[in-house]
């Protein structure tokens, strides 16, 4: 290696370093919040279940950031929760470093004719570092449109941010 290319390596690299201490001194100017992970589960879902799972999700997400949090997600998923908190779900937040785990099941309606439609959104907000249970509760959801389903989710993070 000649010595204008170790000279041009190391110009790179402070520019990199420099770079990323002006961006990461920029987040408080954005005024992020804490960081949340949204875990959403449609169990019992024949038809359908993923897409009304991730519209609710959108909105959730949506709403949550836009109130200022840092928000990301598993994958939705057809798998059901349990009463307790799943082990992986909070260890997925911890590893993520999460201040908080929303996990959301998507309940459907049980009989035969109305077994695409959703019923509730079942949710459990969870304190990572604290490792203890914020709140619990449900959100119906009033009609099953891709509008209807996403002004649900936003309608569940705004309850769920009035308990963090």
């Amino acid at each position: 290696m000649r010595k204008g290319d170790v000279l041009m390596h190391r110009n790179y690299a402070k520019r990199v370093v420099v770079l990323g201490v002006i961006l990461s001194s920029m987040f408080p100017l954005f005024g992020f919040g804490e960081s949340i992970l949204v875990s959403t589960h449609y169990p019992g879902a024949k038809l359908f279940g993923k897409e009304v799972a991730t519209l609710c999700e959108s909105g959730i997400m949506d709403r949550l950031f836009g109130a200022g949090h840092l928000v990301f997600s598993t994958e939705v998923n057809e798998v059901a929760y349990h009463q307790d908190f799943e082990a992986s779900s909070v260890r997925i937040a911890k590893n993520c470093g999460a201040q908080y785990l929303l996990e959301v099941r998507i309940d459907f309606a049980t009989t035969v004719a109305d077994v695409n439609d959703p019923e509730k959104a079942v949710y459990r907000l969870y304190d990572v570092a604290g490792d203890h249970e914020l709140s619990e509760g449900s959100f119906p959801f009033s009609e099953s449109d891709e509008e209807s389903l996403e002004t649900a989710g936003a309608g569940l993070a705004s309850v769920v941010l009035e308990r963090l």
